[in-house]
């Protein structure tokens, strides 16, 4: 049975949950029930869409005005908050991925854990807010020609110092990382200054390709005719147009730019290096490898490389690096629902720890958790949603605490559960992250943003707060919730990656019942309803909620 076939079953709600945790933020009981009499490829198709944006631009809270492309005077690019409106900035993405129905959001977080930048001190946030909608573009499109655009993304030169590359000495940095962590990888040292993939000699002659590109101001002559979004521009006085010849890594292919003028040069030179990278095989299967330990699980091993990676690297090259008809074929195939072999309960679903993103936002967008949005005529509620719960109780806390600050990655690597073996995804559960991971539901049930040590601070989140009983009373989250198995079971068959056991369902059951009898609890839940008096219930329906999200099934998907 071959791995990539398609599978053509009905979903089910196990599988319909496996597919939508894994593309998306947004997982809610409705969406799961859904999906689940539609087919793989209905699913799939379903995923792809490109939907509206909920806000088209972020909001500065302290005047409740956008500014990225309506900016105020004076700019905020010349003020002291501009570092405020970058993590605005963030704060916008974070809000629109949590309601994001397609998996851009996801996809656009799989293309900066692989061409890693930082805004911090290196780009004004109209420059990040063009990065993030460049992702956001090319998320399910061609992976190549991302490569192009973000090449000479203005900051991303900013980030690894493209900006001040020059003939006849070319800085090496974006270089390097362009060949070794966002297209071809380095693979291991074969003789000095040789690698699997490529030579040293072939850094400096990428790094003389690109030198002499400039930061693109923000004006209509500067944006690119594709994305409509700012590019940077060549220069031709700070680049050598000399052959630029590489290794036998790459069959000492020669590059030399043609075009009406110098900087149509200079372009043409970026093209051809970005077209002879991708036309290595390996390329190709090197994004294969890094979209499956995205979206299927951290082991590859000989028989997955050679029936996935290698099959689906060819396809990916034989369609222009499309990612949309790459991810289609992945996720609709018998190996993703783990149908390909004699077992379908031990290898996929369930095998890649959540990372403290899918987290918070999937545990956000089931339990239904209200955000204040920023409109322009009600300055509190943007003080609340910015910088009360996305920026100091989500980013400056939580993500923080559980080393995943949104778009800030460490290193030019960028997080280590994405590209460090054996553990990958593993690595975002540890001893100082466990019990910031495992207060998600605390946070969110109080109100309360996290401490460094893991307890509830006194800062509330402004507002933004799970009301579990009007949760568990909506028929579209629970059909009947004065039936304990009932309440039981619907919550567990769509949090968990697979249900539990007898034993463990009796743990979940008792977290609620506290040795009380169904009967005692049906009475409970009945006098609530008489009386609309919540508190005989609510303390049992918070302590089932927290021991769920505590529990170590839960920090898998």
């Amino acid at each position: 049975m071959a791995a990539l076939d398609v599978y053509s079953g009905i979903l089910t709600k196990r599988l319909a949950a496996h597919l939508l945790r894994r593309c998306t933020y947004n997982v809610t009981r409705e969406r799961i029930l859904a999906f689940a009499s539609k087919t793989p490829a209905q699913a799939v198709a379903e995923l792809m869409a490109n939907p509206s944006l909920l806000m088209s631009q972020p909001i500065d809270p302290l005047n409740g005005q956008v500014w990225i492309n309506n900016p105020p005077v004076p700019a905020p690019s010349t003020t002291t908050f501009d570092a405020d409106r970058k993590q605005y900035v963030i704060g916008w993405w974070l809000n629109e991925a949590l309601r994001d129905p397609s998996m851009r959001s996801k996809m656009s977080l799989f293309l900066h854990t692989n061409f890693v930048m930082s805004p911090t001190n290196v780009a004004f946030s109209e420059e990040f807010w063009d990065h993030l909608m460049l992702l956001r573009f090319y998320s399910l499109g061609s992976l190549k020609t991302f490569a192009k655009k973000v090449a000479i993304d203005n900051t991303m030169m900013r980030y690894l110092d493209l900006v001040e590359s020059q003939h006849p000495n070319p800085n090496l940095n974006f270089a390097r990382e362009f060949l070794e962590l966002f297209t071809i990888g380095k693979g291991s040292q074969t003789a000095a200054g040789d690698y699997t993939n490529y030579t040293e000699d072939d850094i400096l002659q990428t790094a003389r390709v690109l030198a002499g590109w400039r930061i693109g101001e923000r004006t209509p002559a500067n944006a690119d005719p594709d994305t409509g979004l700012t590019r940077g521009q060549p220069v031709p006085m700070y680049h050598g147009f000399s052959t630029k010849t590489f290794s036998y890594r790459f069959n000492n292919q020669q590059i030399t730019g043609v075009g009406a003028d110098d900087k149509a040069k200079m372009r043409n030179e970026l093209d051809k290096l970005v077209e002879m990278i991708y036309a290595k095989p390996e390329t190709a299967r090197f994004a294969c490898r890094r979209l499956y330990r995205f979206f299927v699980r951290k082991d590859i091993d000989t028989t997955t490389e050679q029936n996935v990676i290698v099959p689906l690297a060819v396809f990916l090259a034989a369609n222009d690096y499309n990612l949309g008809l790459t991810l289609t074929k992945l996720l609709t195939s018998k190996h993703f629902y783990d149908q390909d072999d004699g077992s379908t309960n031990d290898e996929i679903v369930g095998a890649i720890v959540k990372s403290p993103l899918e987290l918070l936002l999937q545990t956000m967008s089931y339990f239904k958790i209200a955000v204040p949005q920023p409109v322009a005529n009600n300055l509190p509620q943007c003080w609340n949603h910015y910088r009360l719960f996305w920026r100091t109780g989500v980013m400056y806390a939580f993500l923080q605490y559980c080393g995943q600050m949104a778009f800030e990655p460490p290193t030019v690597a960028g997080y280590s559960p994405y590209y460090v073996a054996p553990n990958y995804d593993y690595g975002w559960f540890n001893s100082s992250t466990i019990i910031h991971r495992y207060n998600v539901a605390s946070m969110l049930i109080e109100g309360k943003k996290i401490n460094p040590d893991g307890s509830l601070h006194y800062d509330t989140l402004g507002g933004v707060q799970l009301d579990v009983v009007a949760f568990m009373n909506n028929p579209a989250n629970v059909s009947n919730p004065a039936l304990v198995d009932v309440l039981v079971t619907e919550l567990l068959e769509t949090l968990l990656p697979e249900m539990p056991d007898s034993t463990r369902y009796e743990y979940f059951r008792q977290a609620l019942l506290a040795q009380l009898s169904p009967l005692n609890w049906q009475m409970e839940w009945a006098a609530y309803k008489a009386s609309g008096n919540g508190t005989s219930v609510r303390i049992a329906l918070e302590k089932l909620v927290k021991t769920i999200t505590r529990a170590q099934e839960y920090q898998f998907f």
